[in-house]
């Protein structure tokens, strides 16, 4: 049967009965007997003698059951412009046509990606229709003729046509379909399709209106419910991954307003996302060679498009969905895509923006994040990007995996930084001092965290008392039990080019080596004195504007961190003969003396390099002369020429001197005539007698 104008039946009427053939002349149907047809008769003419019947003009009708003489109930044709009519022909049964509750109503960045990309991403699945699919949940019922027609109708519309009013109506009509249909595989991928396609069309009006507008069709979308169409078919369709990158695909961009945040929440859409992405994370687990690589580049771009939906579902400070996604086990699914996916630069992209996001100011995800170790996630993350070429998008990804770890990063600050913690005697409770010392672990790349947390560990570790009478443990002690040693250890290798971060990490060593042979041994055994040694000879001929040199957050030059480094060494090695020996077995000595030459302009590194020549000399002979063997003897009697009047240098000065030739006997007494150092030595006992009279009379015995 054609349609369109006036037609004769008889061209059918060979393949009827008799009764269907009565029925197709008489215009109607032979399948359900609708009327199709109407007849125009010629009328009689009055002042004709005779009147002329000439055969019947047949016209095709066009109502709720018909379209231009074509019967909708038994024929499966549809145009754009009978899909209202054609929806009344198709009733289902009131359970499947029922309408899903309307929600009700109610700044970290938001991400967008590119229409044009994604359309080409999604086209990419776009064989779904040619596919022989299963209509029904249970899998026993294929779909009909009907279901197939109007999935290939919504397919065939030509939406990108339409202007803004007419698309309006074409996302009521395919919403519809969608409350219609929602066991038919073909209906709901098409739907999603058409929808997702005028989601990224139209998502350009948005640049031409205030943010907190909502673009024509995408109001439209929310007035239609179509986000709770969308969160029934990712549930239905959970292992059709055909369906899920258009449905994602929309709900990224509907997300991106504070009233679709809202919607996916009421409609369900977080836990549904939560599933769709736990289980195409799990199928990247369970490839075999049996799965084409297909496959698994479309399970990619569904965790890819899972993450950027999270983002922007939390984006803008969302406690709430940001409180239920990390409850779902978003962070985890995310930091498992990034580890899994060998770090794929689009992946890294959508996730580094969701974890910046679920993250943003919500301490309880910073927390799940760090347990899940994602801090170590996002820093090998950030090595990898940095490998490739410089590119927009590289920086783009840059940027996302920074503002992820800035979040952290500031959280941790904000807890080492905070003075509530301390206790009103001055003291921190051990649960404190355990958490700092977890986060400057977790934290240990970054300058400002080593920098505050090695600031409060010497600020601890200045605290005299104890924590327990029962075990006796004293502060230093504690902070030894937790860690802290082998932690300052760590950040001065890893910051060891960084003056602010060193200079800190010496001064908490210095205190907590103070009178403690537990953390002198632990310093040891860490290899702390290596790392001390190794300072010096870093920052023995440091150039103030080496390009190496990092930006702390206070000025430093490298006399302060010769100078901690020195008071670390001397308490170190305090009443501590192993230590002694292992100094000068590493070369201690010698760099010592070097500083005082390149520094000689400094009265701090003069005095605390005389002080850790005093404790290595003392009782230790061979320490005593290696510091005359090395040329040693000349910079101390400069340094108490140069300083005459500083009592301190001049008593340290007379100390060391007085260990030299205990246990370096003649040699170095008669080496001490010869450069005159018995007048030095004079000159210091009459300026400051009480300190420096006593040391001058041991010599000149």
């Amino acid at each position: 049967m054609s349609a369109g104008g006036p037609m004769s039946l008889n061209s059918c009427s060979n393949h009827l009965d008799n009764a269907d053939k009565r029925m197709h002349k008489e215009g109607h149907c032979s399948g359900c007997g609708v009327q199709t047809h109407i007849t125009k008769k010629r009328t009689k003419i009055p002042f004709l003698r005779k009147s002329t019947n000439t055969a019947s003009a047949w016209m095709p009708i066009t109502n709720e059951n018909v379209e231009d003489g074509t019967c909708l109930r038994c024929h499966s044709i549809i145009t754009e412009g009978n899909l209202s009519s054609r929806i009344q022909s198709y009733r289902v049964n009131s359970n499947e046509g029922k309408s899903p509750v309307r929600a009700k109503k109610q700044t970290s960045p938001e991400i967008k990606d590119s229409p044009a990309r994604t359309v080409s991403t999604i086209n990419s699945f776009s064989s779904a229709d040619s596919k022989d699919r299963v209509g029904s949940l249970d899998g026993s019922k294929p779909m009909d003729a009907n279901e197939i027609a109007i999935a290939k109708a919504v397919v065939s519309i030509k939406f990108t046509k339409l202007k803004s009013n007419k698309a309006l109506e074409h996302v009521k009509i395919v919403s519809k379909f969608m409350q219609l249909y929602p066991t038919s595989f073909r209906v709901q991928y098409a739907a999603c399709t058409q929808l997702f396609a005028m989601a990224s069309e139209f998502n350009s009006e948005t640049a031409q209106m205030n943010p907190s507008d909502i673009p024509p069709v995408h109001a439209a979308m929310f007035r239609h419910r179509v986000m709770g169409l969308l969160v029934q078919a990712m549930t239905a369709f959970i292992s059709s991954h055909d369906i899920h990158p258009p449905i994602l695909g929309i709900l990224y961009t509907l997300v991106r307003y504070q009233k679709g945040k809202h919607v996916i929440r009421e409609e369900g859409g977080l836990n549904a996302l939560a599933e769709v992405h736990k289980y195409y994370s799990g199928s990247t687990l369970q490839c075999s060679e049996e799965i084409e690589i297909t496959d698994n580049k479309q399970f990619l771009e569904i965790q890819k498009l899972c993450c950027i939906t999270w983002a922007n579902a939390v984006a803008s400070g969302n406690k709430i969905n940001q409180t239920i996604a990390s409850k779902l086990g978003a962070l985890q699914l995310i930091l498992y895509n990034m580890q899994h996916s060998k770090y794929d630069v689009g992946l890294c992209h959508y996730a580094a923006g969701a974890i910046a996001n679920l993250g943003f100011k919500h301490s309880d995800n910073l927390y799940i994040i760090r347990q899940e170790n994602g801090v170590q996630v996002l820093e090998n993350t950030l090595a990898e990007i940095n490998k490739l070429p410089q590119s927009d998008f590289a920086v783009s990804v840059t940027n996302l995996v920074q503002a992820a770890l800035d979040n952290l990063e500031q959280d941790a600050l904000y807890l080492l930084n905070s003075e509530e913690n301390q206790e009103s005697d001055g003291s921190y409770a051990m649960d404190y001092i355990e958490e700092a010392i977890n986060l400057m672990y977790i934290h240990l790349h970054s300058a400002k965290v080593a920098t505050s947390g090695s600031r409060l560990l010497w600020k601890m570790s200045a605290i005299s008392g104890q924590y327990s009478q029962k075990n006796d443990l004293t502060t230093d002690d504690v902070l030894r039990e937790m860690g802290a040693v082998e932690l300052l250890i760590a950040i001065i290798e890893y910051h060891v080019n960084n003056p602010s971060v060193v200079h800190l990490a010496c001064g908490a060593i210095w205190n907590l080596t103070s009178a403690n042979t537990r953390n002198q041994e632990a310093l040891r055994e860490g290899g702390g004195l290596e790392f001390l040694v190794m300072i010096l000879a870093k920052y023995c001929l440091w150039d103030e504007t080496s390009e190496s040199t990092e930006v702390g957050d206070v000025d430093v030059s490298s006399s302060n961190v010769i100078s901690h480094a020195m008071c670390a060494i001397s308490n170190a090695v305090a009443n501590n003969i192993v230590n002694q020996t292992s100094m000068l077995a590493i070369g201690a000595i010698p760099l010592i003396v070097e500083c005082m030459k390149n520094y000689h302009l400094k009265a701090d590194v003069q005095c605390f390099a005389l002080k850790s020549l005093i404790n290595m000399s003392d009782c230790h002979a061979e320490n005593s002369r290696e510091i005359v063997a090395c040329g040693g003897l000349p910079f101390i009697l400069e340094a108490m020429t140069s300083y005459s009047h500083n009592e301190e240098i001049q008593a340290c000065g007379c100390l060391v001197l007085n260990n030299i030739c205990y246990y370096a006997k003649r040699g170095f007494i008669i080496a001490l005539h010869r450069s005159e150092g018995l007048g030095v030595l004079r000159e210091a006992a009459d300026n400051f007698p009480n300190s420096c009279q006593i040391y001058f009379s041991e010599i000149s015995k």
